[in-house]
């Protein structure tokens, strides 16, 4: 899942859904669900990566991990 920031509402939408076929990050098989949201300004994207152990994974600031997490459950 691609998530673009949306200045004038201040949110996050969902963009692109990446399906595990056309992922070709080199992740492997083990990853079963990688979300990417844009960071608003410009450095690196926050990626939260979840494996079919269901293990979350989570690179960005602490504190918006939970806006995140929510974002991540609704769509899918």
């Amino acid at each position: 899942m691609h998530f673009e920031y949306r200045p004038r509402k201040r949110n996050w939408r969902l963009k692109k859904s990446i399906r595990k076929s056309n992922i070709g990050f080199g992740f492997g098989k083990k990853i079963k669900v990688l979300a990417r949201f844009e960071n608003p300004n410009g450095g690196n994207d926050f990626v939260i990566l979840i494996n079919k152990y269901g293990d979350w994974r989570y690179r960005g600031p602490n504190k918006w991990y939970n806006i995140f997490r929510k974002k991540v459950l609704k769509n899918l």
